[in-house]
């Protein structure tokens, strides 16, 4: 038998990105998020490098649990500058959730 292929991160990615809504200014960090995975699949020893880059490129995009739950809880989880729980109000925003009673 022969050794399976990995699963690829440009078709985990394509389909996650059929879940969500996009603007047109997310055009670029989408595009930054398919280099990436297009990038680990082509050689998947960049995981360790561009893993962590994919990784913040969803976050960015609302598409991890951990983004998902702060614009949920307001950006309860804010990082000591404050930039998470900003990027997360602006997303609760942009997809019509109420702010600020977190």
């Amino acid at each position: 038998m022969g050794e399976s292929k990995p699963p690829s991160m440009v078709r985990a990615l394509e389909d996650a990105l059929r879940s969500v809504e996009r603007q047109d200014r997310d055009g670029a960090v989408v595009r930054l998020a398919k280099r990436y995975a297009a990038a680990i699949d082509a050689d998947p020893t960049m995981l360790v490098k561009l893993g962590p880059l994919l990784l913040e490129a969803l976050r960015d995009l609302g598409m991890t649990p951990r983004s998902r739950a702060s614009v949920v809880k307001g950006g309860a989880d804010s990082d000591t500058t404050g930039a998470t729980s900003k990027r997360a109000k602006l997303l609760a925003l942009r997809h019509g959730h109420a702010g600020g009673t977190g």
